[in-house]
């Protein structure tokens, strides 16, 4: 068979199809109706994954060693930096100068979220506390421009700067419904 011959033949059946589709509308939307309502069986079981760390090859070298640096630092996205004296506590002012020197270095970094800086020396950690009449307080736990301070105050503040696990309470309706 020649290939002219079979290109009319495709054409034609083509052709008869395409008057087959415009003479029976009825008949081609039941069609698409009865399709669509037969994938829509399988929605329930659709499942979208969109975890990056599936789309990696975990068993290459270089994601074997994120995948141990995530668990110590908490991604590869981070920087950690720890500060060491050799004797006593950070807290002396010649040690919390350098701790918001080095803060303000890591903050000033081209494309880093200065809300998520985390540093006893950073703008944003504060100490919070209620007032007497009942007021939300803070003060920051270093201020570089107060002058030297003294033993006790550098006591106070390694009291109340201690680690504590964050409690935030999100209220989502008013009070007098939680009753």
């Amino acid at each position: 068979m020649s290939g002219g011959g079979l290109r009319q033949r495709i054409t034609h059946g083509l052709h008869v199809g395409e008057e087959w589709l415009f003479a029976n509308p009825k008949i081609v939307l039941g069609l698409i109706l009865a399709a669509t309502l037969a994938w829509s069986l399988f929605l329930p079981k659709l499942r979208v994954y969109s975890d990056f760390a599936d789309l990696l090859p975990q068993q290459h070298a270089y994601i074997k060693v994120s995948n141990r640096i995530k668990e110590g630092f908490g991604g590869a996205n981070q920087i950690v930096m720890a500060i060491e004296v050799e004797q006593g506590t950070i807290f002396n002012d010649a040690t919390l100068k350098l701790v918001h020197e080095a803060t303000q270095g890591m903050d000033n970094l081209p494309s880093v979220n200065h809300n998520l800086v985390a540093s006893l020396t950073h703008r944003t950690a504060r100490k919070v506390y209620l007032s007497a009449e009942g007021n939300f307080m803070s003060e920051p736990y270093y201020d570089p421009l107060k002058g030297n301070r003294t033993a006790a105050e550098f006591e106070r503040r390694r009291r109340t700067s201690l680690p504590t696990p964050p409690s935030t309470v999100f209220w989502s309706r008013p009070i007098s419904r939680l009753r």
